[in-house]
């Protein structure tokens, strides 16, 4: 307690710092809303409280350094990136924080976020991974006139 001696920790912060790289494709050259970075973090935070078994309480999140320039795989958008910063608890040792699993997380929450939380955000999605996030994914829904004809599986 600081009126006891002096000091006073918040939770999710004092320990291991992991930065993982978050983009976005959007149409038009923005940064990402107060709000948006929020949810974002919001859903880093959740992802990885799973993911390590550790209290959502336990981490904390930010997004830092965006940076927005055309973008050369999607024409006529334009990718934001940028860094999630989480912060966890003093007490969660090192050894406990898996970096492959904090990247996991930031691209899951990058998905995610695509689909649901950054306004008229492109939807990118990318190979699966080795290790499952944790959360359910949504598919899209079957189109309401079939093919023409059979159709081959590569």
């Amino acid at each position: 307690d600081i009126f006891v001696s002096g000091q006073s920790t918040i939770s999710g912060c004092g320990g291991v710092v992991e930065t993982t790289d978050v983009s976005l494709y959007i149409p038009e050259p923005r940064y990402l809303t107060g709000k948006e970075q929020k949810d974002i973090c919001r859903i880093a935070v959740l992802s990885s409280s799973k993911q390590l078994n550790i209290n959502p309480s336990d981490s904390r999140c930010y997004i830092s350094n965006q940076v927005i320039q055309e973008s050369s795989s999607v024409p006529g958008s334009y990718e934001v990136s940028g860094s999630a910063v989480l912060n966890f608890d003093a007490y969660i040792p090192k050894e406990y924080i898996d970096k492959k699993k904090v990247n996991s997380v930031a691209a899951a929450a990058s998905a995610f976020a695509a689909d649901f939380v950054v306004a008229d955000a492109i939807q990118i999605t990318e190979a699966p991974s080795s290790s499952p996030t944790g959360e359910p994914t949504i598919s899209p829904q079957p189109t309401s006139s079939p093919t023409p004809g059979p159709t081959e599986s590569p």
